[in-house]
């Protein structure tokens, strides 16, 4: 989109400039007051389109003009120093050595697909880690229905309905761009089958089972949002 607009935006300064031209004796100006004018122009059209990058992730921070960095790789400045043109110190630990690497790695392919994929991939494996974590949280809030065990089977049944249905979600949404209501809906449903499980499950009264899934539901999303996290830091890492 932003080189589309560089075009459209060559194409009127030279639409304006040809008529400059041919009126610049009535208007009085020089030849050379022209070509003043048309750098002028087409120095501050390049500097307006000219992206800025910058950011700071886990304490790394970053900023650098693509421009500079596209003219760096065409003439085969070594990645070390593009590193240090991206703002990596010198003395950078591997940690940053890894992420300015992917950082260049980024500007390259100028797109979120492979980003994008890994964290689908890795999703599965995310919710294996946050099993437990679940089973925990119903261990503090039914802690005289069982063992830690007896919560772990139903987080199994429930994570397991999670799944099937994040997968429908992702299935259709690959063929189908449905509706961002439907895909509330879908997430809403996940709570209600949790509500009406937890009911079945442990036994207790509608209002008691709503209160505590409730509960359990945001202490959990807290879970989910550091898991989040941490899961779109490790697929731009290792993408």
């Amino acid at each position: 989109p932003k080189e589309e607009e560089l075009q459209e935006a060559t194409k009127v300064i030279d639409s304006v400039m040809n008529e400059v031209k041919s009126n610049q004796e009535i208007m009085g100006m020089s030849g050379e007051d022209v070509e003043q004018l048309d750098s002028i122009i087409t120095e501050k059209s390049s500097e307006r389109y000219d992206s800025r990058r910058s950011g700071n992730v886990l304490g790394t921070s970053f900023s650098y003009k693509e421009s500079k960095i596209d003219s760096m790789l065409e003439n085969g400045v070594p990645e070390k120093e593009i590193y240090i043109a991206m703002g990596m110190k010198e003395d950078a630990g591997a940690f940053q050595q890894k992420f300015f690497s992917q950082l260049l790695k980024f500007h390259k392919e100028r797109g979120l697909g492979a980003i994008y994929q890994t964290f689908i991939d890795s999703i599965p494996i995310t919710l294996f880690f946050l099993l437990p974590i679940f089973g925990l949280l119903l261990k503090l809030f039914f802690y005289k229905k069982g063992r830690y065990a007896h919560h772990l089977v139903f987080s199994f049944y429930f994570f397991s309905f999670l799944f099937t249905v994040l997968s429908i979600d992702l299935i259709i949404n690959r063929f189908i761009d449905i509706p961002d209501f439907l895909d509330w809906l879908l997430a809403l449903s996940t709570f209600f089958y949790f509500f009406i499980g937890v009911k079945r499950y442990y036994g207790q009264g509608w209002i008691l089972s709503y209160i505590k899934s409730s509960a359990v539901s945001l202490f959990f999303s807290f879970a989910v949002l550091i898991a989040a996290i941490g899961l779109g830091v490790f697929a731009f890492m290792y993408y």
